[in-house]
């Protein structure tokens, strides 16, 4: 087997040799760069995404999975027997709050209030942008 692998050997060797001798290295041309870029120039740039996909559709296919979502939340949630809630988990008693002296009316349309300036001026702040087109 090792005159067979010095055969093989040689006859490679050989064939190296034959193709350094004949081997011409291959130059471009000399307009090649230049026909490259009139190449490059002639092709389109693709547009944005945000060009070319409807945002009606993306927020119809958020609406359809956050819908789906909230079905399968909603079905897990039935499926639990809620007549065990009654009993106590903890070792401990959890002390109670009395949530009537935090909120009453006047804290709860403050509330409201400040959630209705907030979510105008986020409302604002989101047309400007929409306007201005950042």
């Amino acid at each position: 087997t090792i005159l067979e692998w010095k055969s093989n050997f040689q006859q490679l060797s050989e064939i190296h040799e034959l193709l350094k001798q004949d081997w011409d290295t291959l130059q471009p041309s000399m307009r090649f760069t230049k026909n490259i870029m009139e190449d490059i120039a002639g092709v389109r740039i693709a547009k944005p995404a945000k060009e070319y996909i409807n945002p009606v559709f993306v927020w119809l296919l958020g609406g359809i999975l956050a819908t789906m979502l909230l079905m399968v939340f909603g079905y897990a949630v039935s499926l639990e027997d809620w007549s065990k809630i009654s009993e106590n988990p903890f070792p401990f008693k959890l002390p109670t709050v009395d949530w009537s002296s935090l909120f009453n009316r006047q804290t709860t349309m403050l509330l409201l209030l400040v959630n209705t300036v907030l979510g105008f001026t986020l409302f604002d702040f989101w047309l400007r942008r929409k306007k201005v087109g950042i």
